[in-house]
């Protein structure tokens, strides 16, 4: 990014605007809660789709920020990057660039082992080869999801309601708190259209919901026509592996999410 005159004022990445972010969330008279005046920025072909998302929040903050930038000082080598390295990537910018990386929701072990337990009950009609192999060593969670039989997934997956309403929950206080959520998700796992990328993990950003509809509303860093979509609730956590927020080290941005009880 070119440093500007130095008689200008501009905002540096260390330099965020403070205005509450709470400002910009705003009602509208159809049920939807969005938060506006987020720009859109083009991941490119290079599938920059973390530290595009990250700059689109970013900058949302004032801070003056670029994917490519973000890319480099997170070690992203693009399309290759998984979603968890994505988020270690942008722990490693946050420190240069001063901001911090705060995990909202995510599916942990236990997580994936009773989803796997629930799919396996439902699959026991089936016969046992329809079942999924207890979990063991690393989890390439893209590859589970996808290989699990589409509505035996479905129902195993919205059977687990205390952790979808979890995730529900995270979504409002974020929203209501004016802070866009990045999200990591699986492609393929439901029907959409005009994705630029199929299957595989992809990184996109909440940006509102509607509890008339039960929907949230989201955005992809592909350009414009995807500034502000919507699926079900449902739809939504059938793809969901984590949510998390990025906060400017000078603004308080720490909206209650909720905690799993134990």
């Amino acid at each position: 990014t070119p440093r500007p005159p130095k008689a200008t004022s501009s905002k540096t990445a260390a330099e965020p605007v403070k205005a509450n972010p709470r400002d910009r969330v705003k009602k509208l008279p159809n049920g939807d809660v969005r938060i506006e005046g987020i720009p859109m920025v083009d991941q490119g072909e290079k599938g920059y789709c973390f530290p595009a998302t990250a700059e689109r929040v970013l900058r949302s903050y004032g801070m003056r920020v670029d994917q490519n930038e973000l890319a480099q000082l997170g070690g992203n080598k693009g399309g290759s990057t998984s979603l968890r390295g994505g988020v270690e990537g942008l722990k490693l910018a946050g420190i240069r660039l001063l901001f911090r990386v705060k995990v909202v929701n995510e599916m942990e072990i236990r997580d994936l082992e009773n989803l796997v337990r629930e799919y396996n009950l439902r699959a026991l009609k089936y016969g046992r080869s329809a079942q999924i192999p207890p979990l063991a060593g690393a989890i390439d969670l893209d590859e589970l999801m996808s290989s699990m039989r589409p509505d035996i997934f479905r129902a195993a997956r919205l059977s687990l309601k205390a952790d979808k309403g979890r995730f529900v929950r995270s979504i409002q206080a974020a929203v209501d708190a004016g802070n866009p959520m990045i999200w990591g998700v699986t492609l393929g796992l439901v029907p959409e259209k005009g994705l630029s990328q199929a299957s595989g993990g992809h990184a996109r950003l909440i940006i509102g919901y509607n509890t008339t509809t039960n929907e949230c509303l989201y955005s992809d860093s592909w350009g414009i026509g995807h500034e502000c979509k919507r699926m079900s609730l449902d739809d939504a956590w059938l793809m969901h592996q984590f949510s998390l927020l990025l906060i400017p080290s000078n603004m308080d941005a720490n909206p209650a999410a909720p905690s799993k009880s134990k």
